[in-house]
């Protein structure tokens, strides 16, 4: 699938750069999400083993789901989508998720920790594709516990702080593209001071 965590920065010009924030800060539309790590059905039945668990809101607009192309602007990030695998000699294959999530600024003193639960997206194979939208507080941490495929949603409460180790901490800036295996645990903090924004799909690809 892939080896290693890639940071690709300036993937695409600073045109499309620009392109893309204009339109997923001033065009399309936002959905509100109770918590932007898991859907509700999930995060209450987590909140039953873990009742120190909080929502983390946020907004969410839908590219891409269960394989089927939800959005008119999954096609204009198709070209970023075929650039940032270029840079890794990789070709797309398909995309079985895409989303992008709007996140403001949390109130200080809200959450004792800004960081957001360690997660993996999907239980069956992938390759993590996070590019920032624009550039703000909130970093990415991607951490050196692994999950199996075919994983329960579950499972994710044995992967803590305490258990799992951060070994690459990335900050949102404008244009960077962080791939990585979809299997790595990873999280991301709340931003404090910026609006965060940013694309995720979960891709399927082959060598070249």
């Amino acid at each position: 699938m892939i080896e290693g965590i890639h940071i690709i920065d300036d993937v695409i010009p600073k045109s499309y750069q620009d392109e893309i924030e204009k339109i997923f800060l001033t065009e399309a539309q936002w959905v509100m999400r109770y918590d932007v790590t898991y859907n509700k059905d999930l995060f209450d039945k987590l909140q039953e083993i873990r009742p120190d668990l909080k929502p983390r809101p946020g907004f969410h607009h839908a590219l891409v789901q269960g394989g089927q192309v939800v959005s008119p602007i999954h096609n204009f990030i198709k070209p970023l989508i075929l650039q940032g695998l270029d840079k890794i000699n990789k070709k797309f294959e398909s995309a079985t998720l895409g989303r992008s999530f709007l996140q403001l600024p949390i109130i200080p003193g809200i959450h004792k920790d800004i960081r957001d639960p360690l997660h993996v997206d999907n239980y069956e194979p992938h390759m993590v594709f996070l590019y920032y939208v624009v550039t703000s507080d909130g970093h990415t941490l991607i951490s050196n516990c692994m999950s199996e495929w075919g994983d329960s949603p579950q499972n994710c409460v044995e992967y803590n702080y305490k258990k799992c180790d951060i070994i690459k901490k990335v900050k949102p800036q404008k244009g960077r593209l962080v791939m990585f295996d979809g299997r790595y645990y990873h999280a991301a903090e709340q931003s404090q001071q910026h609006i965060r924004c940013i694309i995720n799909y979960n891709l399927q690809v082959t060598d070249k």
